[in-house]
């Protein structure tokens, strides 16, 4: 992860990452071993091609994911959720401004 950010502190932020960012954590090719994992709940399935849509929940939070059609998912299913830490956004939470 960028050094850069380790210089930021104090405040809060917002985190953002582009639904296409986002890997199953079941689908495990090496590289997601020592990741996080976000946990969310499954709200609604859209399958409108090579891709499969996924609106969801992680409590109070939503967020969308675009995964593999080929995954098995289920609405209100639970799923993990692997993020490319190379591609995250940070705002600022009182000016809006891109921070990372």
């Amino acid at each position: 992860m960028d050094a850069g950010l380790e210089e930021i502190s104090g405040g809060e932020f917002i985190f953002g990452m582009r639904p296409e960012h986002f890997q199953d954590a079941t689908t495990d090719n090496g590289q997601t071993a020592e990741l996080p994992i976000i946990k969310a709940t499954i709200n609604d399935i859209e399958t409108p091609g090579k891709e499969t849509f996924l609106d969801l929940s992680t409590g109070e939070h939503s967020l969308a994911a675009l995964l593999d059609a080929d995954m098995e998912a289920k609405t209100h299913q639970e799923i993990g959720l692997v993020p490319n830490l190379d591609k995250i956004y940070l705002f600022s939470s009182q000016s809006g401004e891109a921070i990372f």
